[in-house]
């Protein structure tokens, strides 16, 4: 296609021209900028640089200037994953040749994705095998002169064809292996361990197709030489914009003398065909864009009747409402560690994290912990969820922290989980005990500061996770989303892995992957003094007072800034914000309780607007008043507010309403006295303040001795639990520290009133326990995690179910005082209230929200009347008063109730002139999942929708396909036939390794089949193993090819022999198109399946010699997206030269080989209450049981 258009051309061929334009994926300019790319300095300790210089091509170019010694120097780097087919193109001056000078490299390990030379001039440019496309000095290209390079590259047909243009002419061309490339481009530089580039470069670009030699003359070449094109765009290619207003701007060509332009600009994708073009003598033009979506555009220079056809460039609009939010932030400024928990002194052995002068940005913190498992002190956030990130900077405090497996990090629950550990001088990400794929980097040391941040972001039932270390990306991998704790341990926590020991400064949680952009951002930005800093409230913390102050540090390096601040209420979207200007370093705020409030200072300087960081908050205004999140009275057999646990631990409690409790009705709990067996209720928990009360009393001595549970909301066991000893009673909120409240009664079979108050303060809880009324203990304990429910009547697994009498039954939003404490019993006893509210306080369902509130009237009181107070605002001013002087024990709940929104309400008794103030009571209604119509009761009309999809079912239909279960073989000759060793020409190293394979039966003196009377026995013999690969794999070949798309898993057996050696690798490999591995066997090729790896099944961790029994292992065959002509299968295990602990022997056994097909869900059904995918009994018994509620 030729560039140069002249009037004359007709509007089709035009259009056609429009719509074949290839489209840049990737540009840097270098005329003052690097575009897109992230600028890594100085790799390897070694200073290089990468300097602006005039005299290139096209304005300016860059100079790299490197040593030339393997993996030091400065380079940039691309996020970019190479697809099917496209074009790199750049302008080069080489200044001299050697060794494995790489000029750019895409790879994912040595000699693939790249271009580089070696000593006599020559430059490989190759995907995969050598030696690709290459350029000769003083034919191709001379030293120390410019010259355009382009490489084009088309895998659609399988292979690779490649070609390589010097000056737009092609010099060489060749078809080779095609292979999956990395995800990070390197410009001017190879991977680990290759060496940098040292020469000049201009206009470097990526394109999305192969271009033709005429588009490469055109495009690249006549323009450089002409000066014809417009050039340096802005937005840069591929860039993500954060504001709906962008300008669009571009330098002039330098060969027009009065150019104007035609600016095409489209959403969503480059066919300018139907697109009017912006008509400008301006060099930029404004633009409006919305979320989420990328943009085309292209500059066509008019230079009087010719008009030159630019390169089409894109960018990503990632407007800022829906940059990520910091779900925590700790400067380590000063003492406080707001929005986060300090866990003082784990394990009963001291530690600190004492904040201290000269970190990276201002202060650090100094974490002195032991060098011993689960000991010392860490700093607890709420997990940010299924996607998120950690960014911090630190350091070791020296080789015994590193060499402690000190964890900088960990959300664990399993211990091999969730968390960053050190091993050596790498560092290992691990998110999934289920899977060895963590993200591993090493570094030279970990006792120098370094900035680390790591992504995960959900996709379907694994994580992409990356590591950054200072801002550039080292490692990529899909790891397995392994259950996490509900606290993020920044410093550490789990009992495995000792604490943290060294610095740490601005450590960052957010709820979102940063992209590479966002993770450079933080470094740059705090490095260079721009954004406030320092925010109070600290992020995620609870504020209380209505009138608020929000405050934060002025930017380090802006002299005279001023500040836009925006503040936003429940979602982080600033779009219709008015901001708040200013030159202070803070302003006052009204807030409304219960709400998540988000904020965000951009700091001015001059024309200059630094983007910043979304900062959160939440509130709870207080009032003299507590509020009642759960009450259970009792006096219903339906038990309302709370959910009633039924029959756990498979054995048989009831919770019986009986007659003659303490106020009207009791519950009676009875359950076994043995753990964790019987019924108990699920509350909310309160969170950092409360309070539990109740009557209660103890079945008998049997109940007392069992130590069961009064209530508990454990996550450890030892946490968070009121039980007997004796006559004693301990209410214990620590796990970590032994410091519980105790008191002693005479007996706990009579009924006794019991409260317990806590109320965090800093890192602990000031906690108070009375009975009847009277404070017997305070204590201050360390405020450890606590479950999302508090169980009334225990749960937690350790410790029996309460047995016994219990009545009123409360869960107050904050700590009582002792005079709430009191009228909690003389309010009751006296009977001045009105009780039983109707909704009941707490969690109810929709049927049990009618039109009106209800309650008892008061015992005590002759002719009582009634102010009802009713909103969403807990503290009910004035006027929310809904009712005023009534008499009836009822009033019509006013409109617009929502599921899930928490409503307060109070009845206040009038008995003449004395007002007796209510307690506030709080519910949040929901719809069971039987009320298909949402109509507040499960009834007829749900039942037919159950009976109209009864036994319907989307699950996807199907079967296993076996392979064999070596039942059927009477001699090992006859299992030969199908299955055989793999012959040594099969492999492209040196293998001398022998594998045998037998028949093992059930006569076998020392194992058994699985299943059967049969099973396959692999013998390997690696003792010549050493300096040589070690190889003993066996293979089946299926009689014709298979295609295996409509299976999920491969699945066998396997037992290990007892003596085995332990070699690096067992595994199983697919063949796809034919039988080998790449050497002269077979039909002489590598056949093993190759994306995303060769191993569908692979335990490099346990390897050989694990432990003997048979064990189910499976290969996840849905991560291929081609499962087409599979000629067989190859089961073995290997070590590579130099690796193994031991070239030993060995044997493996082998049974029920077969592949799995597992049913899918194809879309819901309507009456599917259990998600099986089915509409069966079981979900017509979960109606039954759910009728008229």
């Amino acid at each position: 296609m030729n560039r140069k258009l002249v009037s004359l051309l007709s509007f089709m061929v035009l259009s056609y021209a429009l719509l074949a334009s290839p489209v840049a994926l990737q540009h840097i300019s270098f005329d003052d900028n690097f575009g897109n790319a992230v600028y890594v300095d100085d790799e390897g300790g070694v200073a290089g640089a990468i300097d602006y210089v005039t005299g290139a091509p096209v304005g300016k170019g860059a100079e790299f200037t490197n040593p030339t010694e393997a993996s030091q120097g400065d380079y940039l780097k691309l996020s970019q994953i190479m697809e099917q087919k496209g074009t790199v193109a750049m302008w080069l001056n080489i200044d001299q040749s050697y060794n494995y000078q790489n000029i750019w490299d895409c790879g994912t390990g040595s000699w693939q994705w790249e271009m580089y030379n070696d000593e006599t001039g020559t430059f490989f440019t190759k995907i995969d095998g050598w030696p690709g496309c290459r350029m000769y000095e003083g034919s191709d290209y001379s030293l120390d002169s410019w010259f355009h390079y382009a490489w084009t590259w088309d895998t659609t047909s399988g292979s690779a064809v490649c070609k390589l243009y010097i000056n737009g002419v092609e010099v060489d061309s060749v078809t080779q292996n095609s292979a999956a490339s990395g995800s990070s481009f390197n410009v001017g530089a190879g991977l680990e361990g290759n060496f940098k580039y040292n020469g000049m470069m201009d206009e470097f670009y990526i394109m999305d197709s192969v271009m033709e030699p005429n588009d490469i003359m055109n495009s690249f070449v006549n323009p450089a030489n002409e000066g014809t094109l417009a050039t340096n765009p802005y937005p840069y290619v591929s860039q993500e914009v954060e504001t709906d207003s962008v300008t669009l701007s571009w330098d002039a060509p330098s060969g027009a003398a009065s150019p104007s332009y035609n600016v095409y600009f489209k959403e969503g994708d480059s066919d300018f065909t139907a697109v009017t073009p912006v008509s400008t003598a301006s060099s930029s033009i404004n633009k409006t864009v919305s979320n989420n979506n990328t943009y085309y555009w292209r500059v066509d220079v008019v230079d009087g009747d010719t008009t030159y056809e630019g390169i089409v460039w894109q960018f990503s609009a990632a407007l800022e409402d829906d940059l990520p939010v910091a779900a925590a932030y700790l400067p380590f400024e000063d003492n406080r560690f707001g929005g986060v928990d300090y866990i003082d002194d784990q394990g009963g052995v001291a530690g600190d994290i004492a904040i201290t002068d000269n970190g990276v940005i201002g202060k650090y913190a100094n974490f002195v912990n032991p060098n011993d498992p689960a000991q010392g002190d860490s700093l607890y956030a709420e997990h940010p969820g299924e996607s998120g990130t950690v960014a911090m900077w630190a350091k070791y405090a020296d080789t015994a922290a590193v060499n402690s497996n000190a964890v900088l990090w960990d959300a664990s629950v399993a211990g091999n989980d969730w968390k960053l550990y050190p091993a050596g001088t790498s560092l290992y990400a691990r998110l999934a005990a289920s899977q060895w794929a963590p993200n591993i980097t090493t570094l030279e040391t970990l006792t120098d500061w370094f900035h680390i941040a790591w992504t995960w972001e959900k996709t379907g039932e694994k994580a992409e996770t990356i590591l950054y270390i200072d801002g550039v990306e080292v490692s990529t991998e899909m790891q397995n989303l392994d259950a996490h704790s509900d606290a993020f341990k920044i410093g550490g926590g789990f009992s495995w892995y000792p604490k943290f020991d060294g610095g740490m400064d601005e450590a960052y949680l957010f709820e979102n992957a940063l992209n590479a952009d966002q993770v450079a951002a933080l470094i740059t930005d705090a490095q260079d003094g721009v954004l406030a800093t320092n925010p109070i409230p600290s992020v995620s913390e609870t504020v209380y007072n209505e009138q608020t102050a929000l405050s934060w540090t002025a930017p380090a390096s802006v002299t005279s800034p001023s500040y836009n601040v925006y503040v936003a209420a429940d979602e982080p979207v600033f779009s219709n914000v008015t901001p708040v200007v200013t030159t202070e370093t803070s302003i006052d705020i009204t807030v409304e309780t219960a709400t998540t409030y988000y904020w965000k200072v951009e700091v001015v300087e001059g024309s200059t607007a630094y983007s910043p960081i979304i900062w959160q908050f939440d509130t709870m205004l207080g009032n003299d008043l507590p509020v009642a999140l759960a009450h259970v009275s009792f006096e219903d057999d339906q038990i309302k507010g709370v959910a009633y646990v039924d029959d756990q631990g498979d054995a048989e409690g009831d919770i019986v309403i009986t007659e003659n409790g303490i106020i009207g009705k009791y519950g009676n709990f009875t359950n076994p006295n043995t753990n964790p067996q019987g019924d108990s209720l699920y509350a909310e928990h309160p969170g950092e303040s409360g309070s539990v009360a109740m009557w209660a009393k103890y079945a008998d001595t049997a109940a007392v001795n069992s130590n069961a549970v009064l209530w508990d909301a454990s996550v450890a066991g030892n946490d968070w639990k009121l039980y007997p000893a004796g006559t004693s009673l301990y209410a214990r909120l620590a796990a970590s520290q032994w410091a519980p409240n105790i008191t002693t009664l005479e007996t706990l079979t009579d009924w006794f009133h019991i409260v317990w108050t806590w109320d965090k303060t800093g890192l602990q809880a000031d906690t108070v326990l009375y009975i009847n009324g009277v404070e017997v203990s305070s204590e201050a304990q360390n405020f450890d995690a606590h479950a999302d429910v508090f169980r009334i009547g225990g749960g937690f697994s350790w410790y029996p179910k309460f047995d016994g009498g219990m009545d009123e039954v409360y869960l107050f939003d904050r700590a009582l005082t002792a005079d709430q404490v009191t009228s909690l019993i003389t309010d009751a006893e006296d009977g001045i209230l009105a009780t039983n509210p109707q909704p009941a306080a707490g969690q109810v369902t929709a049927s049990q929200v009618s039109d009106s509130l209800s309650w008892t009237a008061p015992s005590a009181v002759t002719a009582p009347t009634y102010n009802v107070y009713f909103s969403t605002n807990p503290t009910l001013p004035a006027d929310t008063q809904v009712a005023a002087g009534i008499s009836a024990t009822s009033v019509a709940v006013p409109d617009g109730c929502v599921e899930g929104k928490r409503y307060y309400w109070r009845v206040d008794v009038v008995d003449g002139d004395t007002t007796n103030t209510g307690i506030v009571w709080s519910f949040k209604y929901y719809y069971l999942d039987t009320d298909l119509n949402k109509d507040a009761y499960v009834n007829n009309i749900d039942y037919a929708a159950v009976a109209d999809n009864y036994n319907k079912s989307n699950l996807t239909v199907g079967t296993d396909m076996p392979i064999d279960d070596f039942e059927s073989y009477a001699s090992t000759s006859e299992m030969n036939a199908n299955w055989q060793i793999v012959p040594n020409d099969y492999f492209t190293v040196v293998n001398v390794g022998q594998g045998e394979l037998g028949l093992l039966g059930t006569g076998d003196p020392n194992y058994a089949p699985y299943n059967g009377d049969g099973a396959l026995k692999l013998t390997y013999d690696f003792t010549d193993g050493g300096a040589d690969w070690a190889i003993a794999d066996f293979m089946y070949e299926f009689d014709t090819p298979q295609d295996l798309s409509a299976y999920d898993e491969f699945e066998m057996w396997v037992n290990f022999g007892e003596a085995n050696s332990k070699e690096q690798y067992f595994y199983v490999k697919l063949f796809q198109g034919g039988i080998g591995c790449g050497g002269t066997g077979g039909d002489d090729g590598d056949y093993r399946l190759q994306s995303p790896s060769l191993y569908i099944a692979e335990t490099p961790d346990a390897t050989t010699n694990q432990s003997t029994g048979w064990k189910k292992i499976t290969g996840d065959l849905t991560q291929y997206s081609d499962l087409t002509d599979i000629h067989g299968f190859q089961i073995g295990c290997s070590s590579a030269p130099f690796t193994s602990d031991a070239f030993g022997t060995g044997t493996i056994f082998f049974d029920d080989i077969k592949f799995v097909f597992i049913p899918e869900c194809t879309a819901a059904i309507e009456g599917d209450f259990n998600d099986d995918c089915e509409v069966n009994m079981s979900d017509v018994k979960q109606l039954s049981e759910d009728w008229l509620k």
